[in-house]
């Protein structure tokens, strides 16, 4: 008994553009969401940080969207800077700048996810690859009831 098999593999661009596609749009807003959860976490450090006397410094702290993964974080008072720099008569007590350093370390997780989800679109590429044309095998009755279970 000849048994023929012919085994086309093509790869499935419209799958990957489409893929790509839906890549785009996550990313865009995943990075979004990253970004704005980066300026809500150093707002929050910076909170913790600031050295209280009155408050009007740590409640001052906010920030706000400017553009698509584009935030600005800010202290609304007008002696924040010395706070942080110091002056000749005071020494610096930075709370912005040990804000990031915290914050950024979160971010990094964040990043990792957005690898995560390329690994995963990439495979369900390759999984889109088809086999086509599998023409004269049949597998006989007895194969199949000897074959193990799961195949």
């Amino acid at each position: 008994m000849k048994i023929e098999m012919k085994v086309t593999v093509r790869p499935s661009l419209d799958g990957l553009i489409k893929g790509l596609d839906k890549l785009k749009k996550l990313w865009r807003k995943r990075y979004d969401m990253i970004m704005e959860s980066f300026a809500r976490d150093v707002v929050g450090y910076a909170k913790i940080y600031a050295p209280v006397r009155t408050g009007t410094l740590k409640n001052s702290v906010g920030y706000r969207k400017l553009g698509h993964a584009s935030y600005q974080v800010f202290v609304n008072t007008n002696y924040a800077s010395y706070v942080e720099y110091g002056t000749i008569s005071m020494g610096p007590q930075p709370f912005i700048r040990p804000a990031i350093d915290s914050a950024r370390r979160n971010i990094i997780r964040h990043i990792d996810g957005l690898r995560v989800d390329l690994d995963k679109a990439l495979h369900g590429y390759y999984s889109s690859f088809y086999w086509s044309e599998m023409r004269g095998f049949e597998p006989d009755a007895k194969l199949k009831r000897a074959a193990p279970k799961g195949i």
